[in-house]
């Protein structure tokens, strides 16, 4: 496969021609191919871009998805419960199984389904294609934390941010103050190839992407500025 002109910048950038350094550990060369290893690696430094702009992670989410995971494991642990801890001698007559333990069977499965429906619903409705959830910054014209999306589709060589208000409904739960006018928030949207990241050779010029994913930032904050006008 021929190196076309378009892969020149980051072939460049990652020899360490015209590119500063980042101060991280350099990426190991990537499978042009492998979609999904690319999208891993680039939301990474996304989420140290935004970090590294002082943006406070917002962990709810997060906590909440643990908290609901270890409460179903606790209650498919308790279903066990009744056959270890009822015996013929602490009854004094046999273990009846519809009467001493399929209650409290039943009642675990249900809580089970119910914990594992909840989670299904977090992911799908509240996590989605979200890679980083922060709080607000101070010193930022929009009154909230950030909410950063990304997706690549198959066979497609874009990659796609979206860049919104964190309006997070579970952020209270977690002693975290939703901001006020979050929602006057608009979402914004950024496509880059990844060809100008990534040589042929699988290189990635992390100096560009960093750059690149920080004016994706400041395009974001500066559209908040101009709201508040």
């Amino acid at each position: 496969m021929a190196k076309s002109a378009s892969d020149a910048p980051a072939r460049e950038a990652a020899n360490g021609d015209g590119g500063e350094s980042t101060g991280h550990e350099p990426l190991k060369p990537v499978n042009k191919g492998d979609i999904a290893t690319i999208k891993h690696v680039l939301d990474n430094i996304f989420v140290e871009v935004v970090s590294d702009a002082e943006y406070p992670e917002d962990f709810s989410v997060t906590n909440l998805r643990m908290f609901l995971s270890v409460i179903t494991c606790l209650i498919a642990a308790a279903s066990h419960a009744p056959s270890l801890l009822l015996s013929e001698e602490s009854l004094g007559r046999p273990v009846n199984f519809e009467t001493d333990l399929a209650p409290v069977i039943w009642l675990c499965l249900g809580l089970y389904a119910l914990g594992q429906a909840s989670l299904i619903v977090l992911a799908y409705y509240v996590e989605k294609d979200n890679i980083l959830f922060t709080k607000h910054r101070k010193g930022t014209f929009s009154g909230c934390g950030l909410r950063v999306a990304t997706r690549m589709d198959r066979y497609c060589d874009q990659y796609n941010v979206e860049i919104g208000p964190n309006t997070n409904k579970f952020a209270g739960i977690f002693g975290v103050k939703e901001a006020e006018g979050s929602t006057k928030s608009e979402t914004r949207e950024f496509k880059k190839s990844i060809t100008k990241w990534i040589d042929v050779d699988g290189n990635i010029a992390e100096d560009i992407v960093r750059k690149d994913m920080s004016k994706f930032v400041e395009a974001f904050e500066t559209s908040q500025y101009k709201k508040s006008k």
